[in-house]
């Protein structure tokens, strides 16, 4: 059963991520595991330039207009991948997301079900792809869709990371709420093996397998004025998330809700 109160905190939901981070990071000073310090401080202040884990890459194909199509306005409407450029989409499917384990917690815990970046930039490629000898598709406004679930799954691998470390560290050591560890605890050979047993929590970038996400908004008008494009006869299903401005916009601001019931056997010895 683990002794400290800083694992509880954080399955009972009591603490948030940035301060079981903090509170990690005073335990990795301690223990000098430089592996772990750097993990840390990057989930605290944000990734910068240093590799990302996988965990923090998402995507999204969905895409929003507002804009007129000859004498109709349109409000709301899905927009077509096709009428992007290949190299466009390679571009803003795939979204990076650097920033610190605060702001994606915030982000979380909207109250809306999607998140959105401004993608406007590209109307004129859209109006240059649509265009059919009279007439194009004029976007006032682009906007790609990412659904809240993307930022909470981020925030679910980092709790999942952040627990089996402390885990770890609480077998070997003890209760952790003092945050004064001292490695002369163990023998060598123990501390190292420690050591390889956190890297290799650290290392195991859990890949989430997202769902195709049919995203609604309830401020969303959908479907009206939709046109698609296809390519080969065939209609492109596929694209993911994005660079370009790459800011993923709070358009609201649901409880972060994490699952910590198998987190809890184990704590209990179960």
């Amino acid at each position: 059963m683990a002794k400290s109160k800083i694992i509880k905190q954080l399955v009972n939901e009591e603490i948030s991520l940035s301060i079981a981070l903090k509170r990690l990071l005073i335990l990795a000073t301690d223990l000098n595991i430089n592996e772990l310090v750097n993990w840390v401080n990057c989930e605290i202040k944000g990734y910068g330039e240093n590799p990302l884990p996988k965990y923090r890459k998402i995507k999204s194909w969905t895409f929003r207009y507002n804009g007129v199509l000859g004498r109709s306005v349109i409000k709301g409407a899905n927009l077509d991948i096709g009428f992007f450029k290949k190299k466009t989409l390679d571009e803003i499917i795939y979204i990076d997301v650097r920033e610190s384990i605060s702001s994606i917690e915030e982000k979380a815990k909207s109250d809306a079900h999607e998140l959105m970046i401004d993608r406007s930039y590209l109307a004129g490629e859209v109006y240059k792809n649509s265009f059919d000898g009279f007439d194009g598709l004029q976007c006032i406004s682009i906007s790609q869709i990412f659904s809240v679930e993307q930022f909470k799954s981020i925030c679910n691998s980092v709790l999942g990371i952040v627990l089996d470390v402390l885990l770890e560290l609480d077998k070997k050591f003890g209760n952790l709420d003092e945050l004064d560890l001292d490695a002369t605890k163990l023998d060598k050979q123990e501390f190292e093996e420690t050591k390889k047993n956190i890297q290799v929590i650290i290392n195991y970038s859990p890949i989430t397998v997202e769902k195709d996400l049919n995203i609604k908004s309830e401020n969303t008008v959908l479907g009206e004025g939709q046109i698609t494009k296809t390519t080969d006869n065939k209609k492109i299903k596929d694209s993911n998330t994005g660079i370009g401005t790459n800011v993923v916009d709070k358009k609201f601001t649901p409880t972060l809700s994490i699952d910590g019931e198998a987190i809890k056997k184990i704590i209990k010895g179960n």
